[in-house]
């Protein structure tokens, strides 16, 4: 099984996780799709999440500020026939909440426990050959 999450609205516009399954990426950013899988109950229609902006990690950790959350609400959720999840994420607005851009602070608050390595800065996330968006991820597994 495989899941995509579309974003639509927000910082996040027009861009696409995708998570298939196989091992866990030691590196946060990687799990935010099955941080999001997880926490919408499998990605059910209606559910909400908060989220950071992977692009928003340098800057913020530059000048010593915390990283902002943003909130999207799952309004489509497919099936396909290869067994993905499709799933489309629209955008709410910011939550008022924030996190220290960190890996022990991303990982404390994705639910996964204290970090097991020191903070550190997260490298670029990689993107499509043809798309200009940030976050076109490809994560290891979903849970």
């Amino acid at each position: 099984m495989a899941l995509r999450i579309a974003f639509t609205g927000g910082p996040l516009d027009g861009s696409v996780m995708a998570a298939a399954d196989e091992r866990p990426s030691s590196n946060v950013w990687l799990d935010l799709p099955r941080y999001v899988f997880r926490v919408t109950r499998h990605g059910r229609e209606g559910a909400s999440f908060d989220i950071y902006h992977p692009a928003e990690l340098q800057s913020v950790r530059q000048f010593g500020r915390q990283l902002p959350l943003h909130q999207y609400r799952i309004r489509l959720r497919v099936i396909a026939d290869d067994s993905t999840i499709l799933v489309k994420a629209e955008y709410v607005g910011l939550t008022g909440r924030s996190i220290p851009p960190t890996l022990q602070g991303i990982r404390e608050w994705a639910g996964e426990g204290p970090a097991a390595e020191a903070p550190r800065i997260y490298e670029a996330p990689p993107l499509d050959e043809g798309t200009a968006s940030v976050a076109a991820l490809a994560v290891r597994k979903l849970a």
